[in-house]
C-alpha cells in the first residue's frame, strides 16, 4: 500500500503538485497507524510548503532597501547586465537617471536622523511612483542616491521621466531651512545608450554620474543630461 501527501506549492509562478513523502506498507498495518502515517505525510507536507514560503520572501527581502522599500544596490547590479544583454541583441535603447538629494547632510544634521530617514523614503516614494512602468526599476543605490533604470526608453523619454520626478518633487514641497531652495531637491544626471559589444554597463553608469557631477556643479537642483 503506499500513502502519498501532496500539497499546493503557490510560491512559483504556476501552480504546481508536489509529492512530499511517500509510504511505502508491505503489511496490513495495525490498528491506528494508517491514521498516523497519514497526519505525519500531511505534517511534513505543511512544513515543506512554509519552508517554500520563507525561502521565496527572504529571497525577496534581500532585494529591498530596508529602510525605503525600492531595490537595492545589489539588485540593480544584478539587473543592470541583464537589460544591457536583452537589450543589446534587440538593439533597443537603455536609458539610466541618478539622483542626489541636495545637501542632505545639513538636512540630516538640522532635523535629525529620522526626519532624514522620512525623507529618503518621501523621495523613493516619489521615485516609484513617477517611474512606474513595467521593466523599469528604482533603486537606492547609495546613501541619498538613487538610480532609475528604464529599458527602451531612449534620452528624450528619459528627460520627460526626470522633469517628472524634478516636479513631483516640488509638488512635495519639503522644507529644507538649510538650504539655499528652501526645501528638499534633487541633483539629477541623465545616460542614454543603444547597448553595443564595444561598450559596457558600467559605461553607462559612469556616463549617468558624469551628468550628476555636472547638475551638482551647476548649483544643484537641476538635470544635466547627454547631448544627442
Amino acid at each position: 500500500m503506499v500513502i502519498q501527501a501532496r500539497i499546493n506549492d503557490t510560491t512559483g509562478d504556476a501552480e504546481r503538485l508536489a509529492v512530499v513523502q511517500r509510504y511505502h506498507i508491505l503489511d496490513t498495518p495495525p490498528d491506528g497507524a494508517f491514521d498516523r502515517i497519514t497526519a505525519i505525510a500531511i505534517h511534513q507536507g505543511e512544513l515543506y510548503q512554509r519552508l517554500e514560503l520563507a525561502n521565496h520572501q527572504l529571497q525577496k527581502l534581500s532585494l529591498l532597501d530596508g529602510l525605503t522599500q525600492v531595490a537595492n544596490r545589489y539588485c540593480f547590479d544584478q539587473q543592470l547586465p541583464t537589460e544591457w544583454q536583452r537589450l543589446q541583441r534587440a538593439q533597443a535603447p537603455l536609458s539610466l537617471i541618478l539622483c542626489d538629494i541636495d545637501y542632505f547632510k545639513r538636512y540630516n544634521d538640522t532635523y535629525g536622523q529620522l526626519a532624514g530617514d522620512r525623507c529618503l523614503q518621501q523621495v523613493a516614494r516619489l521615485l516609484q511612483n513617477t517611474v512606474h512602468r513595467p521593466g523599469n526599476l528604482v533603486a537606492r543605490y547609495g546613501g541619498e542616491e538613487f538610480v532609475a533604470l528604464l529599458p527602451e526608453t531612449d534620452l528624450v523619454g528619459a528627460k520627460l521621466v526626470a522633469d517628472r520626478i524634478e516636479q513631483g518633487l516640488k509638488h512635495l514641497n519639503i522644507a529644507h531651512g538649510e538650504s539655499p531652495m528652501g526645501r528638499v531637491t534633487l541633483s539629477i544626471g541623465v545616460a542614454y545608450q543603444v547597448p553595443q559589444q564595444s561598450s559596457s554597463p558600467e559605461d553607462l553608469v559612469r556616463q549617468a554620474d558624469q551628468w550628476l557631477y555636472q547638475a551638482k556643479t551647476a548649483g544643484r537642483n537641476t538635470i544635466r543630461t547627454q547631448k544627442r
